[in-house]
């Protein structure tokens, strides 16, 4: 009826015409050269691969033999053709077409599920029946539907089953998967196991369908496909409503497994229906190579593919292509090329995307990684899209329009009693194992079973396995068509009815419940946000290009009035919370003091420090992430810092101890001494050497990186709107890990090896610097300032250092006296012939742990450069808290140089370890201070935290600011000498008066060393000098720091200061500095560097729903 073409061979013994499908909807021989019905039957016959989707090519030949030769004589109609302009569009064309236009439309529809929340996936579904009805009135773009329903089922199995199982592997929380591993592999592995027999049951006997429809083994085969759940659409409506994110890991680890395991049963029922696995040991035989070959194999590409990644810097394309390569070759070499047994390629897929996760991660430059993570997630947004709308079309032509369809009514209404006994199943299977699922990983609920079960949608795994039949001549037609309907008719049902109800029964079953102080921190959040907005809103209010603003429109437009809307429901919930019940809504006055934050007390202290170390923690590991970012840390170190990070929030209950949780992860102390052992024997030395250098500078990398990313979160948790006394508590116990960490530096790994503490250093500064670099010519760039082929010739120069610095390695042979001070950045202001001047003088002395260097108060002999070891600085002085380490290269000490103290020591110097120190006379540096300027700045400088500390009577000021607030200070200070009897000027700013005595010229008043003079805006004051001067000017510090109330205080303590304020008095505190968007909206934790990752981001993700949304 719709062609004219017949096919036929020459090879009388295959001579067949298919006039059943000349009269169906079959596609022109223009269009595909191929028959894949026939050409199927003839790949059985000749015995081709079970896997493949490459027919014999002589079979190809004959087709398209036959086509040119039928295309040359003008034999065919207007129909056989598909003009555009006049030209032929061939099949391949065609199915470009498809696919683009296809994704086209999903384009459209997933606007439609961001306006309204309809999901996705079924919208697809319903959108490919449509189209299948109406692609007669189609043209092309209906011809090409046709086309692809007759796709080969592996060739769409090899297109789409990589994308999806590596990007689900890839992007899982390895840490979790780890600790829920055994109810994992029970849920997805047995658990699935044991519902597809249920559903086998279910299908012969209570839903009792003929051998001619389903038979035993098909029937099995159909269970073990429908038993595969997808979690992809239901995770994003989980996280919508907050439920746990480690029972979303269960659910989502689950759905990744069992992807595999559905595929090695289906894979094991389809050879024993083919007949090429008889038997019960056969079929056995055939599951453990199937699982334990696939596995095998991911593996081993998974570490070819990290050996290549360490080798990749700065190549986003080349990055995205090892990644994607590696994917579909596993792929392709498990099911299609011969290894002896048969393996499974999606297993193998599973095991590469979850050693991805585990260690491919950290091997991606920082600068790739956001590329790579979005392009996978954008194919497997095309692949899903194909996927659903193909099955919709398939539906659509070969069942419902199919007027010689198996498909009865009857078989519509069973599959509402199958959906029925899916849920049924799921639920069984879960059950049996509910005495272990509770007492391994993180336990399981009644609760949470509820919501695993229901949440068990079915989605587009199953129904590529459902094509595969569907487009397999093997099968009958009845069994084709039916295995479609039911595969689709559960996809979409589950993906509409369980994928719409399921938040609803998350928040039903309490799940989502957040805790009462979690909440308190939470509206204290909100309500510093509003502060911060009201308060800008001012500032906007005196621009005059905004003058006619109508600012009830624009807070209507920022939804700021839901804001106040929400801090009102959570003191709702709170009050709920302590009386039991909900207030009405109504805004009486005390509700409508929501602005008053410190209303929320913070009763049970426990369950605060709970939350407290909660959020300390996922802090902690965005900073760690951050440091990999900026080549502070490798990608071994920050897995094992994130590590020990995840494993105290699974104990947060309990006080810190990531600490010792490293160390005990750190080397085997007998190994150790071997390798410090071989290290100089004349064969083996070399490899011994870079062996010991790769594990202590990985050592001594993680150490240096664990101290530096707790004192930065120690310094960003005064922001946090919780009590003073939580502060303290969560900071002690960072304390008390940080310093045990300082301790194991500088006695040990600094004592013991110097020379890969130097290298270690040298690393992190030479990255440090090539990434300011490179910050610095992409910024001149993008402005203009150079054009591609200046950025280019650069950019290739930054990359060939990039390579020379990840070869650096140790130099074993010890430095002369003489190298060894030029790298210390006191003695680099000397010229040689001073620096030999001063070698000459100075004498090499050693002294044993606890030994002591100089002591506070008596006299002390000289200045000490440490050259091996380390010590400890500390002071008594009334009631000082000064306490300090010191390590290789350290001067003994600033203070006593530049404070004069009758040449007596201020504090006491102690050794740790065994030390290793070169004294200098006091006299000879001295006078060097005194003749040159930079000298005297540098130890000033080194010195003024200290004495800050020391002297924090007469420092007072600067006593209440930490060492980084001060070294912030002193970057804005400029350092000024000034011989007796001039004069200077001091203008609006600060003076940090170091030496001498000054005389304010209007007022007479004196002031003498170590004094703070604070000059307010707009003024200056004119000082005479009595004595030699020395000093510190800081003009316009007001950018970072303001003087209230006779406090210096830095503008992010400030606001810190407010915050406190707001928790404790419930009283509105401006502050009148500009915050960055950070610190605003982010409770200052810096989110562009903290929280950049998906794995650091805190598990309180609907809070930041809530407000992003």
């Amino acid at each position: 009826e719709q062609t004219d073409v017949v096919f036929f061979f020459n090879d009388t013994a295959t001579t067949e015409i298919y006039t059943e499908q000349i009269v169906g909807s079959v596609r022109c021989v223009q269009e595909t050269g191929i028959n894949a019905e026939y050409m199927g039957k003839r790949k059985n016959q000749m015995n081709l691969p079970s896997f493949g989707i490459n027919f014999a090519e002589a079979e190809v030949n004959k087709v398209q033999a036959t086509h040119d030769e039928h295309e040359s004589s003008g034999n065919h109609d207007g129909h056989d053709e598909h003009l555009e302009g006049g030209h032929h569009m061939s099949g391949e064309v065609v199915i470009v077409y498809f696919v683009f236009f296809g994704l086209l439309l999903g384009g459209f529809v997933r606007e439609i599920n961001k306006r309204t929340g309809l999901p996705y996936s079924p919208m697809v579904f319903v959108l490919g029946i449509f189209l299948g009805y109406v692609h007669d009135y189609l043209g092309v773009f209906g011809d090409s539907l046709l086309l692809m329903s007759g796709i080969n089922p592996h060739g769409l199995l090899m297109i789409f089953i990589p994308t999806l199982i590596f990007e689900g592997g890839f992007n899982f929380d390895w840490h979790i998967f780890k600790k829920m591993l055994i109810q994992i592999v029970l849920l997805a592995v047995f658990g699935i196991t044991i519902g597809a027999f249920m559903l086998t049951f279910c299908l012969k006997v209570i839903l009792g369908y003929p051998d001619d429809k389903y038979t035993w083994i098909t029937a099995f085969m159909f269970g073990s496909i429908v038993s595969c759940t997808d979690a992809v659409a239901v995770l994003a409506l989980l996280k919508d409503v907050g439920a746990p994110k480690k029972f979303n890991t269960l659910l989502e680890g689950e759905s990744l497994l069992n992807d595999g395991t559905s595929m090695v049963l289906f894979q094991v029922a389809a050879e024993v229906y083919k007949g090429t696995a008889s038997g019960p040991a056969a079929a056995l035989g055939l599951f453990c190579s199937l699982t334990f070959g696939g596995l095998l194999l991911g593996l081993i590409f998974g570490f070819a593919i990290i050996q290549w990644l360490k080798k990749i810097i700065c190549d986003e394309i080349l990055t995205i292509n090892a990644t994607f390569v590696t994917a579909y070759l596993v792929f392709y070499v498990a099911e299609f090329v011969d290894l002896g047994l048969k393996v499974s390629g999606i297993m193998a897929l599973v095991a590469l995307g979850l050693f991805m996760a585990a260690f491919g991660k950290t091997r991606i430059d920082t600068e790739s990684e956001h590329s790579v993570h979005t392009f996978w997630k954008y194919i497997v947004y095309c692949a899903e899209t194909i996927i659903f709308m193909l099955c919709g079309v398939l539906v659509s032509t070969k069942v419902l329009l199919n007027s010689e369809s198996t498909v009865t009514s009857e078989d519509y209404i069973k599959l509402l009693v199958l959906y029925v006994c899916m849920i049924v199943c799921r639920f069984l299977s879960v059950l049996i194992f509910m005495p272990i699922l509770v007492r391994t990983g993180y336990g399981l609920t009644w609760k949470e079973v509820y919501v695993l079960v229901w949440g068990g949608i079915r989605g587009a795994i199953g129904l590529c396995f459902a094509l595969i039949i569907a487009e397999d001549p093997i099968y009958p037609t009845a069994l084709k068509e039916l295995v479609l309907l039911d595969m689709a008719g559960c996809a979409v049902m589950t993906l509409t009815i369980n994928g719409l109800t399921t938040s609803t029964l998350v928040v039903k079953m309490g799940l989502n419940t957040p805790t009462t102080v979690k909440t308190k921190v939470f509206n204290n959040f909100l309500t510093n946000m509003i502060e911060q907005i009201d308060e800008h809103k001012e500032e906007l209010k005196t621009n005059p290009y905004l003058n006619v603003c109508e600012w009830d429109k624009v807070y209507d437009a920022i939804g700021y009035d839901k804001y106040r809307a929400l801090i009102r429901d959570n003191n709702r919930f709170i009050s709920s919370q302590n009386r039991g019940s909900l207030p009405p809504r109504g805004k009486d006055e005390k509700e409508m003091k929501l602005m008053k934050s410190g209303d929320q007390n913070f009763e049970d202290h426990e369950e605060l420090m709970v939350e407290t170390r909660h959020r300390f923690l996922t802090t902690l590991k965005g900073v760690y992430w951050h440091l990999f970012e900026i080549h502070q840390c490798g990608g071994d170190s920050v897995l094992l810092l994130t590590e020990s990070a995840n494993n105290d929030i699974d104990e947060e209950q309990n006080p810190m101890g990531s600490w010792e949780y490293i160390l005990n992860n750190f080397y085997n102390q007998y190994f150790l001494r071997f390798l410090i052992y071989l290290r100089h024997t004349p064969i083996l030395g070399g490899f011994v050497r870079q062996l010991l250098f790769d594990q202590m500078g990985y050592v001594h990398e993680v150490t240096s990186a664990y101290i530096a990313a707790h004192e930065k979160v120690e310094h960003l948790v005064h922001e946090l709107p919780i009590p003073d006394k939580a502060k303290h508590d969560i900071i002690s116990e960072s304390q008390y890990n940080r310093e045990k960490a300082e301790d194991y530096l500088s006695t040990f790994l600094n004592t013991s090896f110097p020379e890969i503490t130097s290298t270690v250093q040298n690393r992190k500064a030479a990255y440090s610097l090539i990434y300011k670099q490179k910050e610095f010519v992409e910024e001149v760039f993008h402005s203009g300032q150079i054009d591609d082929k200046e950025f280019e010739k650069i950019n290739k120069e930054i990359l060939n250092a990039l390579y020379q610095i990840n070869a650096m390695e140790p130099s074993w042979n010890i430095p002369s006296l003489r190298q060894f001070l030029k790298g210390v950045q006191l003695f680099q202001f000397l010229s040689d012939s001073e620096l030999d001047n001063l070698i000459s003088k100075g004498k090499e002395k050693i002294f044993h742990q606890g030994a002591y260097v100089m002591k506070e108060n008596e006299n002390f002999d000289g200045v000490y450069v440490i050259t091996r070891g380390g010590v400890t600085e500390t002071s008594t002085r009334l009631d000082s808290q000064y306490k300090e380490r010191k390590g290789i290269g350290a001067i003994l000490t600033p203070v006593n140089l530049v404070h004069q103290c009758f040449q007596k020591s201020m504090t006491s110097c102690f050794a740790e370890s065994v030390v290793y120190c070169t004294q200098f006379p006091y006299s000879a540096l001295k006078g060097f201070m005194e003749n040159q300027t930079e000298v005297e700045e540098y130890l000033w400088k080194e010195s003024l935290y200290a004495l800050s500390r020391i002297l924090s009577q007469e420092l007072d000021t600067l006593a209440k600011l930490d060492r980084q607030s001060i070294t912030t200070l002193l970057q804005q200070a400029v350092f000024k000498r000034f011989r007796r009897g001039d004069s200077f000027v001091v203008p609006n700013g600060l003076c940090i008066l170091l030496k001498g005595d000054i005389k304010d010229e209007a007022t007479n008043g004196k002031q003498r060393s170590m004094a703070i003079i604070l000059v307010s805006q707009g003024q200056t004051q004119k000082y005479a000098c009595e004595s030699d001067v020395s000093l510190f000017l800081v003009e316009q510090f007001e950018e970072h720091f303001e003087y209230i109330a006779g406090e210096l205080i830095e503008k992010k303590d400030k606001k810190a200061s407010m915050i406190r304020k707001i928790t404790q008095s419930g009283k509105k505190s401006y502050s009148k500095g500009n915050f960055d968007a950070g610190n605003r909206f982010n409770l200052g934790l810096q989110r562009e560097d903290v929280f950049k990752h998906h794995e650091s981001k805190p598990d309180d993700e609907e809070n930041q729903h809530k407000v992003y949304k």
